[in-house]
């Protein structure tokens, strides 16, 4: 048997600092705002966390594990969660596993607050937006409520068959998230604004601010082979193949609370865009080819991917002609590297062929901001070709 345990203290701070005025007075900076003083603040926390784990051969076939933790946190409080996995080997080459286990994520302090003050172009029209924290008088008289943690109930089952130099793994899994933090729709609007003014905000126009507004389950399935070569003083060659394909699906949404109800104000917290991004935000399918040769002091390392279609959402009210689809793309990286004496020296290019995402087609809000031409979700940025060198020491 294996008994591991440990204790861990975990502390965190956060701050936005103000910047210069230029920054945020009249156009400000471009791109980007500048944080005004009212954005300005320093937060921070602490956590407790202890776990203990076991793990058994209970038989010559059959191996299993349980593990535990428990955190306190200065800000959520108490909670444990625990994991349980088996293992059966029905021969050398074939096995069976599986994972049962539960998951805890506090709020982030970014999201708790994160505060800063833009101009938007929505529908073509400059919107002046507030991201607030939960805490702002702007976030709770437009629905906020003090974030939750994140609580999960994970499932895996998958089998392996390593014949000797092959190798092959099959993996389906399927993770439930309760109290999903997800960021608001840009919450504007004339009554949105009508609204503001009567609380007293009268130079606001809108706002957003993160909220435990969903609860999703995500199902997928890993499939993943290798093979290696040996060629003796010609060196070894290891080939890999991966593909993964998953959906996340909205199970509940939480519902508007009563104050707002109270107030008239009929909002959409997390619609179209903010659904759309959980939902279809994130290529489904992903295939990745690899290669790695070795000789000597030598290494090559090869990796081709294919990130799958993704799509952005553009209309809060659902309107699908505003959808855009972003079709797949595939990407070639390429490094080498030389091992001497504990170092090891690596050159190598990302996206060799220097693709980029689909733009934003003429009329969307991606076009029409002008800001960015490219959308923020692709799966493997908008930055092109990217050359670097590396230098290793280990001893």
């Amino acid at each position: 048997m294996t008994l591991a345990f440990g204790i861990e203290y975990l502390h965190q701070q956060y701050e936005i600092e103000a910047g210069d005025p230029s920054s945020y007075f009249g156009t400000g900076s471009q791109g980007f705002p500048g944080f005004t003083p009212g954005d300005a603040g320093r937060h921070s926390r602490h956590d407790v966390a202890e776990y203990v784990s076991l793990e058994n051969q209970i038989t010559d076939k059959l191996n299993g594990s349980l593990a535990v933790r428990h955190e306190d946190y200065s800000d959520f409080g108490n909670t444990t969660s625990g994991t349980l996995s088996a293992r059966y080997d029905f021969t050398d080459s074939f096995a069976l596993r599986g994972t049962a286990a539960t998951g805890f994520r506090a709020p982030s302090l970014p999201q708790q607050y994160y505060t800063t003050t833009s101009t938007n172009v929505i529908g073509g029209v400059p919107t002046q937006i507030r991201n607030v924290a939960v805490s702002d008088p702007v976030a709770r008289a437009l629905g906020a409520e003090p974030l939750k943690p994140e609580k999960s109930h994970n499932y895996t089952l998958g089998a392996v068959y390593a014949p000797g130099t092959w190798t092959l793994s099959l993996d389906l899994y399927q993770i439930t998230i309760g109290n999903r933090i997800v960021p608001s729709e840009n919450l504007v609007g004339d009554d949105v604004q009508a609204y503001l003014q009567s609380q007293g905000f009268a130079n606001i126009q809108g706002g957003s601010y993160f909220t435990n507004a969903l609860k999703t389950r995500t199902r997928g399935v890993d499939l993943s082979s290798g093979y290696r070569l040996d060629f003796g003083d010609a060196g070894k060659l290891q080939l890999t193949v991966a593909y993964n394909r998953n959906h996340t699906s909205i199970l509940s949404v939480a519902p508007n609370p009563a104050t707002l109800a109270e107030s008239g104000l009929e909002l959409v917290r997390v619609g179209h865009i903010a659904q759309g991004y959980i939902t279809n935000g994130a290529p489904r399918d992903k295939i990745a080819f690899g290669a790695d040769y070795g000789i000597r002091d030598w290494s090559v390392h090869a990796a081709l991917t294919r990130y799958g279609q993704f799509t952005v959402n553009q209309d809060p009210v659902g309107n699908p002609g505003f959808d855009q689809v972003f079709p797949a793309r595939w990407l070639l990286d390429l490094s080498t590297s030389y091992a001497v004496h504990g170092w090891t020296f690596t050159a190598g290019v990302d996206n060799l062929t220097n693709v980029y995402p689909q733009k934003y087609r003429t009329g969307s809000d991606g076009a029409v901001g002008g800001t960015w031409p490219y959308p923020d979700y692709s799966p493997f940025g908008y930055s092109g070709r990217y050359l670097y060198t590396r230098i290793a020491y280990r001893w």
